[in-house]
């Protein structure tokens, strides 16, 4: 299993391990008025596992799999995103910086955003030396972090 994968199912455990009055009524018709976040994460499994944990907490969700796709997806929505949940590291050499920055020129703002990742190396941090409001949260991303991370920037 790689660490990707690994990192999914810890994140997937702690979803299912909370129980409905933790993170809100199932029950509920989809939003359609809570805050709009991007998800852009190249693991479809990932994605839906964030979307789906957002969905529940009252949340609107885009998902992309690269900056291309975003920005797909904000030429499509009629709101803009509230913040924006990225992989640093997302296929084919592109990496969750450059996203976030293409990203951000098509919205013509700054959005806050978490770049989520599994890579442990202290260069990883000086990514993010000269991005504006962005946060980096370690996988497997702890849900409450991330909600807590989200309810900031609102």
């Amino acid at each position: 299993m790689t660490a990707r994968r690994s990192a999914f199912c810890e994140q997937e455990k702690r979803i299912h391990s909370k129980s409905f009055d933790e993170l809100g009524n199932g029950a509920e018709e989809p939003r359609t008025q809570g805050p709009l976040v991007l998800i852009i994460d190249d693991d479809p499994d990932v994605a839906d596992a964030t979307a789906m944990l957002l969905d529940v907490m009252g949340y609107r969700t885009l998902v992309a799999a690269d900056a291309t796709g975003a920005r797909e997806q904000l030429a499509r929505s009629k709101d803009a995103p509230k913040a924006i949940i990225c992989d640093l590291h997302l296929s084919r050499g592109c990496n969750g910086v450059d996203a976030l920055r293409e990203v951000r020129a098509a919205a013509n703002r700054t959005i806050p955003a978490i770049l989520v990742t599994g890579d442990t190396a202290s260069s990883t941090a000086g990514l993010l030396q000269d991005v504006e409001a962005c946060h980096l949260l370690s996988k497997p991303a702890d849900t409450d972090e991330l909600l807590r991370l989200l309810r900031s920037f609102l």
